[in-house]
């Protein structure tokens, strides 16, 4: 009987230590597996309206010490029957990248241990009010024919989310021309738009809402002409070292304005000339101005680090 008991008692202890083991082994068991990495989808700007254009930065990179011999990504386009479509994707190397149908299949080969990728995608939103989510996915896995070719067979969801708001009085939107973020109808022209605004973004990528609105002119500047561009970079946020390029655009000659930045901090800075474009970076805080003629029309480019919204005078 005591010996019945010390059996029992040894299997209990056995099946403790089993199940003891098998919780610190479970955990770390998966993480082993799964190569560590760093994978983001940030929309270029951050809000559009709806049927506008966006971009999304997707990033990924391979943190871990173990080298992906196969990797992948992939995304279907959802929403396509409210107009969603994938329009291209921006990448050096994009001849392993398939834009050419409804979704994206891109393949990368191998990714060794501190290698990444870096890519734009670009897409036409749906033309409903509310959020556009692509669910992009890094995988060692592939899809058909595919064969993968890592016994881990990792996924790496990386959605990107945009919100698409049709209550706004201007909105950006993203143009594959030359990766700039503009708002809608910036055509130069006497019957459609005598001014337009659009941004453009530091090869990083910045998520940024562009356009114009109305807006009283400072008392201290007195008269102030064409409407006030908007800039709302990063949800509000500042962006800096390197600032960005807001370029207005008008119809005939303005003369010798100058120009006004209000932050959103209510500051009223009145901008200095560039001494060349692009502007040292020392001259686009708080930022400066730089004039130019194309054809009948006048081009302004204007360096900042801050959001707010900016006038002639």
């Amino acid at each position: 009987m005591f010996r019945h008991r010390s059996t029992r008692a040894l299997a209990s202890l056995g099946l403790i230590l089993i199940l003891a083991l098998t919780a610190m082994a479970g955990p770390g068991a998966i993480l082993a597996k799964r190569a560590l990495a760093e994978n983001t989808a940030t929309a270029v700007p951050g809000a559009v309206t709806p049927g506008a254009n966006v971009a999304f930065d997707v990033h990924f990179k391979n943190t871990s010490n173990s080298n992906l011999s196969q990797f992948f990504l992939n995304a279907i386009t959802p929403d396509t029957d409210d107009g969603a479509a994938l329009v291209e994707v921006e990448w050096a190397s994009r001849a392993g990248c398939d834009d050419s149908g409804p979704d994206l299949h891109c393949t990368f080969g191998a990714l060794i241990a501190g290698a990444e990728i870096n890519l734009r995608v670009v897409y036409t939103t749906p033309s409903s009010p509310g959020t556009f989510t692509v669910p992009f996915n890094f995988s060692t896995t592939g899809v058909a024919p595919d064969r993968g070719g890592n016994s881990h067979g990792d996924d790496y969801p990386t959605p990107g989310i945009v919100p698409l708001d049709a209550t706004l009085n201007y909105g950006g939107a993203y143009t594959s021309t030359g990766g700039q973020v503009v708002t809608d109808n910036q055509t130069l022209s006497k019957r459609q738009n005598p001014q337009y605004t659009q941004v453009n973004a530091p090869e990083a990528g910045i998520a940024v809402t562009v356009g114009e609105a109305t807006f009283p002119c400072p008392p201290s500047i007195g008269t102030c002409f064409g409407q006030w561009s908007v800039i709302s970079v990063n949800g509000g946020a500042d962006y800096s070292p390197d600032g960005f390029s807001v370029v207005l655009g008008y119809h005939g000659n303005i003369g010798n304005a100058k120009f006004v930045h209000v932050t959103d901090g209510g500051a009223i800075v009145e901008l200095d000339e560039c001494s060349a474009n692009p502007a040292p970076v020392l001259e686009r805080d708080p930022g400066c101005y730089f004039i130019d003629a194309s054809g009948s029309n006048t081009i302004v480019t204007i360096w900042l680090v801050e959001n707010g919204r900016l006038g002639g005078y």
